[in-house]
């Protein structure tokens, strides 16, 4: 018989409604296992005689809608097959792998995990293919695919942590989601996991959906392959990533020469939208473009309400943003800041061949192309960059030309509405356009000076 509530939840579980489950149960949760565990034992709530020293074997034995409690640390691998409900008593309760995938959640499989560590899987921590929700679960020092593998629909939520797992191939480490859908919020994170080639957090692929929202975290990974990239978050192949609400992607890193995309590659199709007060902060792709975000290859990025990508670092071109090939559009008032190219172009942005626009209040500010050009914006490639609305552009700097914006043959810039480039600075001297440097390229809608929409701006308004 089922328990009361679980079997009638939704496809998609709610945070609120699925850990509610687990109130009353008292966990918390558990770190890594230690030599001085306890040995495993998992009690059967809706049988309170029943005693099992293995999860396989306390699985096998309930029936549909059980609540299983475990304590110490259990090894072995656990295939869960029916409707349950697992939950760590004590901050010590483990499951340890036994050689392959720590936990598997079969097809069709509604279950709830709360308060355990889940280590040593050598084929993956959690595998699922059913619907799985985490509350306050540590997934750590897992290897094969890395902490998840999910197909199905996974529901992240209280302090879960991803943290410290590698994998084996070239793709995630944190997180492989291949076709599935996974919810993460709550306070959880991923965090310091390591990649081979692209995504060190995250790798989302094949029509996969990624939510992050909450005060959810993406931080601290690495991908670090050559020619890779996402060390945070790779998403390919007409798969969604939302971050939302307070959620962020932050100090992430690709790390291989050619590495691209240090919080996030968006690559081949894939979508990315950024909305609410969701930020993408402090990321580094060490030898490649896109510190905070890579867009390549016909992707989709939309920056809105109050995101921001703010201090990032490229060695590489966009130091904030690198689009490549794609659309983005940044609106509202989400703002690109504070972010560096290292001896290259485009501080803020680097559009190569992509199309930008940036409507309502959004800023470019404050950012660096250190020894380069554009210190704000870095159009090239055919790119069309387009300011609406009352867009800014504003105290970027430029090493040498385009403060604000650099435009570079066959590339088109448009300045619309109110929007204004102001009180950027180009430090390449005379005539090298501190608010934008026109390099063969195609700029309209510009009027220089005081009373005009580029104004204020250092060593001169547009030059060219």
């Amino acid at each position: 018989m089922s328990a009361p509530g679980w079997v009638s939840l939704p496809t998609t579980l709610g945070l609120s409604v699925v850990f509610g489950l687990l109130a009353g149960t008292g966990v918390a949760v558990a770190p890594a296992a230690s030599a001085a565990s306890p040995p495993c034992r998992v009690i059967n709530l809706a049988a309170h005689s029943s005693s099992f020293t293995s999860l396989q074997a306390a699985v096998s034995a309930a029936s549909p809608g059980a609540r299983l409690l475990v304590s110490g640390t259990c090894t072995g691998d656990t295939v869960i097959s029916q409707d349950l409900v697992v939950a760590g008593l004590g901050r010590a309760a483990t499951l340890d792998g036994g050689g392959g995938a720590v936990l598997t959640i079969s097809p069709g499989a509604k279950v709830a995990v709360s308060g355990l560590t889940v280590t040593g899987g050598t084929e993956t921590g959690v595998s699922n293919d059913g619907t799985l929700a985490l509350n306050n679960v540590s997934i750590t020092g897992n290897s094969g695919a890395g902490g998840v593998e999910n197909v199905g629909t996974m529901t992240i939520g209280g302090r879960t942590s991803v943290t410290g797992n590698t994998a084996s191939g070239i793709i995630g480490s944190g997180i492989s989601n291949e076709s599935g859908t996974v919810t993460i919020g709550g306070a959880a994170r991923v965090s310091g996991n390591t990649a081979n080639d692209i995504g060190g957090g995250i790798f989302n692929a094949a029509g996969g959906t990624v939510t992050l929202e909450g005060q959810a975290s993406v931080t601290g990974n690495t991908a670090s392959g050559d020619g890779g990239g996402g060390g945070g978050i790779f998403n390919q192949t007409g798969g969604t990533v939302t971050i939302e609400g307070q959620a962020s992607v932050t100090g992430n890193t690709a790390s291989g020469d050619d590495s691209n995309g240090g919080g996030i590659f968006n690559y081949d199709g894939g979508t990315v939208t950024i909305e609410g007060q969701a930020s993408v902060s402090r990321n580094t792709a060490s030898s490649g473009g896109g510190g905070g975000i890579y867009n390549e290859a016909g992707g989709t990025l939309t920056l809105e309400g109050q995101a921001s990508v703010s201090r990032n670092t490229a060695s590489a071109g966009g130091g904030g943003i690198y689009n490549s090939g794609s659309t983005m559009t940044i609106e509202g008032q989400a703002s690109v800041s504070r972010n560096t190219a290292d001896a290259y172009f485009g501080g803020g942005i680097l559009n190569n061949g992509g199309a930008v626009a940036i409507g309502g209040r959004a800023s470019v500010t404050r950012n660096t192309a250190v020894g380069g050009d554009g210190g704000g914006i870095f159009n090239q490639g055919g790119g069309t960059v387009t300011l609406n609305n009352s867009a800014t552009v504003t105290f970027n700097t430029a090493g040498v030309d385009g403060g604000g914006i650099f435009n570079e043959s066959d590339s088109t810039v448009a300045l619309n509405n109110s929007a204004t480039v102001s009180l950027n600075t180009a430090e390449g001297g005379a005539g090298s356009g501190g608010g934008i440097f026109e390099d063969g390229g195609t700029v309209t809608g510009a009027i220089a000076g005081f009373g005009g929409n580029v104004f204020g701006n250092r060593p001169d308004d547009i030059a060219g």
